[in-house]
């Protein structure tokens, strides 16, 4: 008896994967995650910590659906934010943005060529950065001064930007 789309049940009632492709998926992600936490963590340029985790909604908006993006972002946030020891929902709020936007500026709008994946990588991460800071900023204290974020901020979106160079959408 078939349940769902990849789902049936056994003699005892319980439901049966009939693929394994999905679990493999989320064990992927799940490493990637992470080690892209513990490069945020562990290696600074200039003095910044590099912001890659930004990457992860962008690639689910990009290639899948504003849903799925959102979702991603949402899961990326969370984590961030529960690893920090600040309030949560900055991280969160920013990932599901750019999870977002990501999948409406892929090809609906403009022509999608590797130049635009790198200023729209560039652009998302400064809305990302942009956001954490408000957030911050409103709810919990002056993180840095403006200036000094702003610096990161530049530094951090421009070492983001040659990796949008290689993320396009799926339809292009």
């Amino acid at each position: 008896m078939k349940l769902l789309k990849r789902h049936h049940i056994d003699i005892k009632g319980l439901p049966v994967l009939t693929s394994r492709s999905r679990w493999t998926g989320i064990v992927f992600w799940t490493i990637v995650v992470t080690v892209l936490l513990i490069i945020k963590t562990n290696i600074t340029l200039l003095g910044t910590p590099l912001d890659l985790t930004v990457v992860i909604p962008f690639y689910f908006g990009m290639k899948r659906s504003p849903q799925k993006g959102f979702i991603a972002g949402v899961i990326v946030g969370l984590i961030e934010d529960s690893l920090s020891n600040t309030i949560l929902g900055p991280n969160m709020l920013s990932k599901g943005t750019v999870g977002i936007i990501s999948s409406f500026i892929s090809g609906r709008f403009f022509i999608w060529t590797p130049l635009f994946g790198m200023a729209a990588l560039f652009s998302v991460t400064l809305l990302d950065s942009f956001i954490v800071y408000t957030c911050r900023y409103i709810f919990f204290i002056q993180p840095v001064p403006f200036k000094g974020a702003l610096l990161k901020i530049l530094i951090q979106a421009f070492i983001n930007a040659p990796l949008g160079y290689f993320i396009k959408p799926e339809n292009e």
